[in-house]
């Protein structure tokens, strides 16, 4: 592993089809009304304090927050 503590992630490629790129389309037309809802009343400062969280925890729980040294 990196010194980091971090993987090396590759690109994943993805080539869909006709059919899967309809059903797609068809998805994001339900699910863009909701998740916009979701930030319905919510300030765009709320919205970027809840992602510095969300980030933080996730690195957390990714292990990047680890200290070097466990004694």
């Amino acid at each position: 592993m990196p010194a980091s503590g971090r993987c090396a992630r590759r690109a994943q490629l993805v080539v869909l089809t006709d059919k899967g790129r309809s059903t797609y389309e068809a998805a994001m037309r339900l699910q863009v009304p909701w998740v916009n809802s979701l930030a319905d009343g919510l300030s765009l400062k709320d919205m970027q304090g809840t992602r510095r969280v969300i980030a933080s925890l996730r690195r957390k729980l990714e292990g990047a927050d680890e200290p070097e040294d466990r004694t």
